[in-house]
């Protein structure tokens, strides 16, 4: 999906904006909630992994979509030139990062699917999954 969402920049904004998800969308829920199914999670622990994945891969993609919009990977240099970064020192010790390769934006999304999974995975034989 985040692939997808990256290669078509606009559906990133169609997708937070519909009421029906469609097709598509359905099949890649059902994939997910047969696998999670499969691996012995609950029905109220499915909808909760699923609504999890479903936030954290659309909020990515969102975050990568504003991002390749102002050109955040492409022109680094020129954004930074633009921020108050004397003000913001972390911020400018980011955008330095940015700038000379050592920080990628998309490389955040393994290890952030990798929490997402590892807290999902904790929950798989809870019955109440409420707290």
């Amino acid at each position: 999906m985040r692939a997808v969402l990256a290669a078509h920049l606009w559906a990133v904004q169609v997708l937070n904006t519909r009421a029906n998800p469609g097709d598509a969308s359905f099949a890649a829920q059902k994939s997910v909630l047969e696998v999670l199914a499969r691996a012995g999670f609950s029905l109220k622990a499915r909808a909760n992994a699923l609504a999890i994945l479903d936030a954290f891969v659309l909020g990515f993609a969102t975050q990568e979509a504003m991002l390749a919009e102002v050109g955040v990977e492409v022109r680094p240099e020129e954004l930074a030139e633009g921020m108050p970064l004397d003000a913001f020192p972390r911020i400018g010790e980011l955008a330095a990062a940015y700038v000379d390769g050592q920080v990628r934006f998309g490389d955040a999304f393994e290890v952030g699917l990798g929490v997402v999974l590892d807290g999902i995975a904790r929950f798989r034989n809870e019955t109440d999954i409420s707290h």
